[in-house]
């Protein structure tokens, strides 16, 4: 989902099915675009009972 031509969100679920398990799992991302080739990117991921964040910068070539 775009909000602005400098702001996007994306949000996932995938269905893990791994042998005897399966999981389901949950992400989002925000990206900020503050040059035409550079963006600030924060992102979140909850799979079973874990949750995990993330932060970087994202080179367009």
């Amino acid at each position: 989902m775009h909000f602005s031509h400098q702001l996007e969100f994306i949000v996932d679920a995938a269905y893990i099915d791994i042998g005897e398990e399966s999981e389901i799992e949950y992400s989002a991302e925000l990206v900020a675009h503050v040059l035409p080739n550079l963006a600030l990117v924060a992102n979140g991921v909850k799979y079973d009972d874990s949750i995990g964040v993330g932060f970087g910068l994202q080179f367009d070539f």
